[in-house]
């Protein structure tokens, strides 16, 4: 056969760029520079070729590819703009994906009650269009991911219950979807927030099969988060020393990925696990760690948890002032965020810190 028409290339080159995303993603992770450099070129040819049809999957990729990465403000921008393009079409499913992606930049900016706002509408759209909505987001289920979501938001806005059914139906929506990578999201998501209450047990029980998920499908973001879930969860149960080898190293890989979401609040699990082997320096070490990354990136949903271990470090080392001091400052960010869960917590914290 002769060579493609010179006129044709752009467009092949696009169809391709947007085939390879969602294969990159699920193999190297969201925030590897190939991922970047795929959506980033994606993007070019779009906008170039004043096409619209790939713009949501690109669109998408390149949020999640900023979003892993740490770079917040870069992704909501990108977030504001498929929710704007959801507009112009009038489409259900794109104002689905639309709403989606600026509520997580939302949740992890610190902004909780806007999160939770574009999350159930999320899930209202989703209704209407359901699997079909599947494709626009490089992979996940998005009412999947609305759910796990909506999870963490329901506990931090101080509703563990709801919490609770909401990650349980997430896990079934994903087996009924009968989609792998949206089910490893689920199970993800589960353990993070068992991580959250403090339920080792369950963080345990969920990241396990995560990860037996992710291995077999060589889901390698998915696979990080779990192993750290899981050595958090081993420490706190069993052994100590194993669980604070197999964190580290976790973080290690995480951070090898490109990946920095969630790190201030990987660095409170890290630092719970360092004063579990009795090493309160190293804890108090890995808080500031925890802070130097919310500083950096702007990720500001988990600094009252922060600043409540730091108070619960302190408190162990004698430090009773300092103590109360982390627990005052943990409550004025969960009034900041939105987070009423550590208001009720730390409010115990205090009035038991002479």
């Amino acid at each position: 056969c002769g060579a493609l028409p010179e006129a044709r290339r752009p467009e092949q080159e696009l169809d391709l760029l947007v085939a390879l995303g969602p294969v990159l993603v699920t193999t190297l992770g969201y925030a590897m520079p190939e991922v970047g450099e795929t959506y980033g070129r994606a993007l070019s040819l779009s906008r170039s070729l004043g096409e619209e049809t790939h713009l949501p999957f690109v669109l998408s990729g390149s949020w999640v590819f900023h979003a892993v990465r740490g770079d917040l403000e870069t992704s909501r921008a990108f977030a504001e703009q498929l929710r704007d393009l959801a507009l112009r079409e009038g489409s259900d499913a794109l104002a689905a994906a639309g709403d989606f992606t600026l509520g997580s930049s939302l949740f992890h900016l610190g902004r909780l009650a806007e999160s939770h706002g574009s999350m159930a509408r999320t899930l209202s759209r989703y209704g209407n269009v359901g699997h079909s909505a599947l494709a626009l987001f490089a992979g996940p289920d998005v009412g999947v991911f609305g759910q796990s979501y909506l999870a963490h938001l329901w506990w931090h806005l101080g509703h563990p219950d709801l919490a609770a059914a909401a990650s349980a139906e997430a896990i079934k929506a994903a087996e009924r979807v009968g989609h792998p990578f949206s089910v490893a999201i689920a199970l993800d998501y589960a353990a993070l927030l068992a991580a959250f209450r403090g339920d080792s047990i369950s963080a345990l029980a969920q990241s396990s099969k995560a990860i037996s998920v992710c291995r077999q499908h060589d889901f390698a973001y998915y696979l990080s988060v779990a192993e750290i879930a899981a050595a958090w969860a081993l420490a706190l149960e069993s052994d100590p020393p194993a669980g604070l080898r197999q964190l580290r190293a976790a973080l290690e890989r995480f951070r090898a990925i490109g990946a920095e979401l969630r790190l201030p609040f990987y660095h409170g699990l890290l630092a719970e696990v360092w004063a579990r082997n009795g090493n309160l320096a190293e804890a108090l070490a890995s808080v500031s760690s925890g802070f130097a990354y919310q500083s950096k990136n702007g990720e500001m949903w988990t600094s009252a948890h922060l600043h409540r271990i730091q108070g619960d470090l302190l408190r162990q080392a004698g430090n009773e002032l300092g103590a109360r001091s982390s627990y005052r400052k943990s409550l004025e960010a969960a009034k900041l965020t939105g987070a009423a869960i550590f208001e009720t917590v730390v409010a115990e914290r205090l009035r038991a810190t002479p």
